[in-house]
């Protein structure tokens, strides 16, 4: 297997990576219950990049059998039983093997991992490896891993761009960044190798130039074509990186095709003006302006380019190897023909011009892909025709002219019974399941190219002659602990043997930070004063961003941190200020225990409420709902950070949770707790109505000297209005974002203002709740149920404690806490919980001391069950506590 040709050192440095990956996943099957599917699936295509890497493909072709085995479990394909552990657990047994003999490695070896994988992939129901398909002839592991990463980053900028435009068609910010991600792989000599994905990016940069120049705002479905631009590279490189070629008859590029061709279709004919006004006396055309000048024609020497061009494109569409290709080449013509349509005047210049309306007609119809040898064959004798118009004279035009009448009349006499309907693409065969958002991102997976980025690394540092090969050197360069994301969207790197955990380096953590951004300004400074004017805003723009980054984030949270503990300390301060603490530890101890129970078990109850209310707010990309146990992982790790992390991090944390483990948007789902918030408020304000219009609440009582009944109505107040701007905005989103995205560009770089006007775009998806009657109803129902379930809680410890409190008063209790626990404060609401507590039962006449003794008892007992819930769900999700105190910087 190993090759001579190979740098010294990369035998050690495959065996070390590939045997981690494979420690890991030992130690993962090693409990009785079922692994973790995601974790088990990302170890397994990391030992299969690895080995690709290293050019071990028979270690691969096994590796790529375990990794269809755990993509069985994790779908549900496969049950995880005991046999099938069994078999897992000898995979990894031999993998292991292998690995130790790679360097001794024999065509024994091949043959017994050829027949692991083959097992593998048989027991998870997919078809053997030599049965998928020829390998690309010529393209090696290097390349593979080159066109799967590019493609990749492609994917995703055809994503965000079909995003970006879906929430305004006139931003062409996003298409310029479509352009840049697609030069790398265009310039690649092996792509013509690798059918139809040349051709597709052809298309895309085509639809790029249409759609910038498609005047203010593009056509309506160029979000559409974008998104179906990027389902097909992603696709295809997927297809690269597993089997080396992607299929040239997949759904996807067909579904590209059809939508291009709508989306680059003729424009119709001019017509008079005159025509289109009623047949009556008029007055119609008062004065008639000035015909616009007709466009110079094209010369003989451009004539003859267009014809060679022509023989060329004939030969291309007979080439093309499938219907989709030669489509995608079929639409490339469309330009060449707008060209020949300005051929000028005079007899010759008017038959080409008409030549190329009948030629992008059968373009439109369909009939040249359906009838590609016959239109190839016509474009042919077009392209010897207009060769010849350099060399024939003056007096011969109308020679050539006749012969383009004859082909004129062939074009429209093609067969049109089979052309497909305008824009309509071919049949799509059926569509298998959906697979796990975990797979929907593409082959970028984090072994495979940060294996080759090491690589590479590793191959200059011997080529330039510095020294020898060093694993310690290697590795360590690049094993860094950030938070790890499990789509397999972000690039990763070789991890350290035994002390890293996490793969994936955020890239945040290489910008300049502190005073090493501010030293960097200071550089640019000196620069700017050599720079040209022309070089002066990007220098600029740099600058505001390193000021932006030398602010450091810790400081900033730990100012947050120091104010909301000031806040804690002077509300303890002034609750305990005159009670006595042998009293209420008296209280305590007389308190009820069942009542008290019942009221924690209400209380814990709440959290499974909300999290079937926000299934209901908070969709995916498509509209469809998403799985409960995620949402609850998301929703018991917030509350969990509520009560540990200071300046409520819980709130950011499940937005990344969610974002973590689903095909969600982090400002969208931020942005649907920001809709739950606005729902509470409004919740909470109309029960308080309850206990302040009921005969047992107290005439004229104030809170800090103002009437609790203007409380609550300017509480009420403030929340309508925020609901009032919310429906407004999900009423017209994109006249709003549009808005905003000038405002934006006004006031801010562009780069700042595009990535606003991209969280903007995640808020109004967060909002689309209010659009729907029917489900803003149902959100407002389950919110009034846990609310009551919430008061319930209240009530059920008044009774255990024994505090003379009408039921109504646990409504006005709950809506003043709800309000108190929003001033800033240390973690968990110390605080401003037990001060609004002693403040709304002092209200009903409670003493000091018994009203501290049911605030403390309540809040702690409250505190404990979804503190460790949530600690259960960070293990369950395989995330650290210190992941969520970046969370909002990880997730933006």
């Amino acid at each position: 297997m190993t090759q001579p040709g190979k740098p010294v050192g990369m035998a050690d440095f495959f065996a070390l990576e590939a045997g981690e990956y494979l420690e890991r996943l030992d130690a993962l099957l090693q409990p009785s219950d079922s692994p973790a599917a995601e974790e088990f699936v990302r170890l397994a295509r990391a030992l299969r990049g690895s080995a690709l890497m290293a050019k071990h493909q028979a270690i691969a072709r096994a590796a790529a059998g375990l990794e269809s085995l755990a993509r069985a479990a994790r779908e549900s394909r496969r049950g995880w039983d005991v046999e099938t552990k069994q078999l897992a657990v000898r995979a990894v047994d031999d993998l292991k093997i292998f690995v130790r003999r790679a360097a001794s490695w024999t065509d024994a070896d091949t043959a017994k991992a050829e027949a692991l994988g083959q097992q593998l992939e048989r027991v998870a129901g997919r078809p053997p490896v030599s049965a998928r398909g020829p390998e690309a002839p010529g393209l090696d592991a290097g390349a593979r891993a080159f066109v799967a990463r590019e493609g990749a980053a492609i994917a995703s900028a055809l994503d965000r761009t079909a995003q970006a435009l879906q929430a305004n068609r006139a931003a062409h910010d996003p298409l310029r960044l479509v352009l840049k991600a697609v030069q790398p792989l265009r310039g690649l000599a092996a792509l013509n190798d690798l059918p139809p994905l040349p051709d597709l990016l052809e298309g895309i940069e085509r639809a790029v130039a249409k759609a910038s120049g498609s005047g203010p705002e593009p056509p309506p479905q160029v979000a559409e074509l974008f998104q179906a631009a990027a389902t097909a590279v992603a696709r295809s490189a997927r297809e690269v990186a597993d089997r080396g070629r992607p299929d040239p008859e997949g759904a996807e590029f067909q579904t590209f095709a059809g939508l291009l061709l709508k989306f680059t279709e003729r424009e119709p004919d001019v017509v008079p003006i005159g025509s289109l006004y009623y047949g009556d006396s008029g007055p119609h055309i008062v004065n008639r302006g000035t015909p616009a000048a007709r466009p110079s024609g094209l010369g003989r020497l451009e004539l003859v380019s267009q014809g060679e061009h022509l023989r060329q494109a004939a030969d291309s569409l007979e080439r093309a190897q499938s219907v989709t290709q030669r489509e995608l080449r079929a639409h490339t013509l469309a330009s060449t023909f707008r060209a020949l349509g300005a051929a000028g005047g005079g007899i010759l210049g008017e038959r080409v011009a008409q030549f190329a309306a009948a030629a992008q007609d059968a373009l439109a119809t369909g009939v040249a892909v359906q009838e590609p040898a016959a239109f190839a064959a016509e474009l042919r004798r077009a392209g010897d025709v207009l060769a010849r118009t350099g060399a024939e004279g003056r007096g011969d035009e109308a020679a050539l002219a006749a012969e383009l009448d004859s082909l004129i009349a062939r074009i429209h006499a093609l067969p049109r019974s089979r052309a497909a309907p305008v824009g309509s693409p071919p049949p799509a065969p059926p569509a298998p399941p959906a697979p796990a958002p975990p797979d929907e991102p593409v082959p970028e997976t984090p072994d495979l190219v940060g294996s080759w980025i090491a690589y590479q690394r590793h191959v200059q540092t011997e080529q330039a002659g510095i020294g020898p090969a060093s694993l310690e050197e290697l590795t360590a360069a690049v094993g860094r602990p950030p938070a790890s994301r499990e789509t397999g969207r972000a690039a990763g790197t070789v991890s350290a043997p035994a002390t890293v955990q996490s793969e994936v380096v955020d890239v945040r953590t290489l910008l300049y930070r502190g005073e090493r951004a501010l030293y960097r300004a200071r550089e640019l400074r000196e620069l700017a004063k050599q720079a040209p004017p022309s070089a002066l805003p990007a220098l600029v723009e740099e600058v505001c961003d390193l000021v932006a980054l030398a602010r450091s984030p810790r400081l900033r949270a730990g100012w947050a941190w120091v104010g909301g503990l000031l806040v804690t300390i002077a509300l303890l301060y002034w609750t305990l200020r005159d009670v006595d603490p042998g009293a209420v530890l008296g209280h305590m101890r007389r308190a009820a225990l069942w009542p008290f129970l019942g009221g924690v078990t209400l209380a814990t109850l709440t959290f499974p409420l909300r999290t079937i209310r926000w299934r209901v707010i908070l969709r995916d990309v498509d509209g469809r709902r998403l799985p409960w146990i995620p949402l609850w992982h998301a929703t018991a790790v917030g509350f969990m950070a509520n009560n540990l992390l200071p300046v409520r991090a819980g709130e950011v944390a499940r937005a990344y949770m969610t974002r973590r483990q689903l095909p969600v948007r982090f400002t969208t789902a931020l942005a649907s707790i920001g809709v739950e918030r606005v729902l509470d408020g409004l919740v909470l304000v109309g029960l308080m109505v309850l206990p302040l219009a009921a005969p047992s609440f107290p005439p004229r009582a104030t809170i800090g000297g103002a009437p609790v009944s203007r409380l609550a109505m300017s509480a009420a107040a403030l929340f309508a209005a925020v609901l009032l701007v919310a429906l407004l905005v999900v009423q017209r989103p994109a006249q709003c974002l549009a808005l905003w995205n000038r405002a934006t560009r006004a006031l801010f770089p562009a780069r700042v203002a595009e990535r606003l006007t991209h969280v903007a775009g995640g808020v109004v998806a967060g909002l689309a709740v209010l659009k729907s009657p029917g489900r803003l109803a149902l959100v407002a129902g389950w919110s009034l149920v846990l609310w009551l379930v919430n008061a319930a809680s209240f009530a059920l410890c008044f009774r255990a404690f024994g505090l003379p409190v009408a039921t109504e008063g646990a409504l006005l209790l709950q809506g003043l806490i709800g309000f108190g626990v929003a001033l800033p404060s240390s973690p968990g609401f110390f605080g401003p919980f037990e001060a609004a507590t002693r403040v709304t039962l002092a209200l009903y006449g409670i003493g000091a001391d018994q009203a501290v003794s049911y605030a403390v008892a309540y809040h702690i007992a409250g505190f404990i069950p979804i503190t460790l819930l949530g600690a259960y769900s960070l293990s369950r999700t395989h995330v650290r506590l210190g992941e969520l105190r970046g969370a909002d910087a990880a997730a933006a």
